[in-house]
């Protein structure tokens, strides 16, 4: 296909507008000139969406906790449904953790490395965000090499010890369920989980001489579920400016203050609510205290929480779009992507808004999704060598 287009009469969202005017790109990038020209007359031109933070790639390496594929085949299943779903930059968020199983230090290596030959022929601009438990046991030596190998560019701090004491008290069945993943008894988990409890006095020192060390490398961290206040007081001082899903107005509206960035889970503004019970990610936007929005578990709910947000009447939707593009993107510092300006990476997808469907997605200026009547429309213009 012919990597020059001009796309005319449909509705672009530029500077946080939709404007009736001609979108083009060439060679990956937008720009102000191409050869064939397509009518998007009833479209609207959007740029792509940027998922800083979803695990529903999971599914697709292991459908079931005692059923595993083949890494190279599930990633290419999670490439195509992030393509469909609009996502142009996805971060897939895999665990480094006590926890075991597929969020154990040695499965975490094993995807880093999957991920890492997969990317050369990705659709999507794949990239990983580290989970890393703070009661971790394993020397940061081994993550900083990671690191190093891989060229991650982003780490968030998780504390999950909290919520699994806190689960066996009230709910010991999601516990059993939790600890089968990694084929364990729910009194096996607890048992580590009690232990590396008693130890946190000691991994705060670890944890300074971590953020230390990341500091020499190009990458942003955070921390998920804050709290309280002190919680991220705490994480800001080791240099994590980002504040992942926080569980209260308290922390969100002090990571404000401090300029932190604020993310939550675009399935919680789908649903109404968090399915965890904790607080509702709607709220945080009407208060203005939400920087951007992840996929966290579902694909389809970053396009479905913009609709959401629009109907409700909280945000008008182009505005809106910016918390799954361009605040993404600035939270990250990816300086040519989230919005659509001349000079910036060709990543933006097609909506028919009667249908509120995504019907392409491009990626580097390279069609990675085309669906129903602009599926020929575009196809017309195939040059043939």
């Amino acid at each position: 296909m012919s990597g020059s287009f001009r796309f005319t009469n449909s509705e672009v969202l530029l500077n946080g507008e939709f404007q009736k005017t001609s979108f083009s790109f060439e060679n990956g990038i937008i720009t102000n000139q191409a050869r064939a020209e397509v009518d998007l007359d009833g479209f609207w031109v959007l740029p792509g969406i940027i998922d800083l933070h979803g695990d529903s790639f999971e599914r697709h390496l292991n459908p079931r906790p005692s059923v595993s594929f083949n890494m190279e085949l599930g990633l290419r299943s999670a490439d195509r449904e992030l393509s469909c779903n609009g996502v142009t930059t996805a971060y897939f968020a895999q665990a480094y953790s006590w926890e075991g199983g597929y969020k154990s230090p040695s499965y975490a290596k094993g995807f880093l490395k999957a991920l890492h030959s997969y990317r050369k022929r990705s659709f999507t601009d794949l990239r990983a965000q580290i989970r890393y438990e703070i009661l971790m046991s394993e020397p940061i030596s081994e993550l900083l090499k990671l690191i190093d190998l891989y060229e991650i560019d982003y780490l968030v701090y998780n504390n999950h010890i909290p919520v699994a004491q806190q689960l066996w008290r009230d709910f010991p069945h999601r516990i059993e369920t939790w600890a089968s993943k990694s084929n364990r008894t729910g009194s096996q988990l607890m048992e580590e989980v009690n232990f590396l409890a008693e130890s946190m006095p000691r991994f705060k020192k670890r944890l300074l001489k971590l953020s230390n060390q990341l500091s020499k490398f190009d990458i942003k961290t955070g921390s998920h579920d804050d709290s309280t206040q002190n919680v991220r007081t705490y994480f800001n001082s080791l240099g994590a400016s980002i504040c992942e899903f926080p569980t209260s107005i308290e922390a969100a509206k002090y990571a404000k203050s401090l300029g932190n960035t604020i993310i939550m889970g675009a399935p919680n503004i789908v649903r109404g609510g968090s399915q965890s019970g904790s607080i509702a990610a709607v709220d945080l936007v009407k208060a203005e205290l939400c920087d951007a929005l992840v996929s966290d578990y579902y694909y389809p709910a970053m396009s479905a929480s913009i609709w959401s947000l629009h109907d409700n009447k909280i945000m008008d939707f182009a505005k809106a779009w910016s918390l799954i593009s361009s605040g993404p993107a600035n939270a990250m510092n990816l300086t040519t992507k989230g919005k659509l300006e001349l000079g910036y990476c060709a990543d933006f997808i097609i909506l028919d808004p009667v249908c509120r469907s995504i019907d392409a997605t491009f990626c580097k200026g390279q069609p990675t999704y085309l669906a129903r009547k602009l599926a020929n429309l575009i196809l017309d213009k195939i040059d043939v060598d």
